[in-house]
């Protein structure tokens, strides 16, 4: 399992780059998940990524407490009602479609602002590329 660990850890390494330089596309969950990933893998990788200049001071405060600074859950409970409320305005017509995209909406935006807020003297890269 370690090899697939590790094997699905560096592709989202890569998604969560590729993410930083796309609009839209979130870096931050990926490299959370990347996180998770060499934790079952590569205790060197894992360190990596936590020691990193631009992902790491966002990856150890999720670590330490679950926490997400003010700026990212505004940016993130704002792109979830703009593209699920796109969505099932232009591209759905079933009721029970619009529904479940609503839930999701509100369950996602309920879990952002339930977790810690971490308040930064000074925005940090990874919240320059977030952005």
């Amino acid at each position: 399992m370690r090899p697939i660990y590790f094997a699905s850890g560096v592709l989202l390494v890569s998604i969560g780059v590729i993410g930083a330089f796309v609009p839209l596309l979130p870096t931050t969950i990926f490299m959370i998940l990347a996180l998770w990933c060499f934790s079952k893998s590569s205790p060197k990788a894992e360190n990596w990524l936590l020691e990193h200049p631009r992902f790491g001071k966002t990856l150890r405060a999720w670590r330490k407490d679950g926490s997400i600074s003010a700026k990212h859950k505004v940016i993130a409970i704002t792109m979830i009602w703009v593209s699920i409320g796109m969505t099932a305005v232009f591209l759905v017509s079933m009721w029970w479609v619009r529904v479940v995209l609503a839930v999701t909406a509100v369950s996602l935006t309920v879990y952002l602002l339930s977790r810690p807020t971490r308040i930064d003297a000074t925005s940090s890269t990874v919240d320059r590329l977030a952005a």
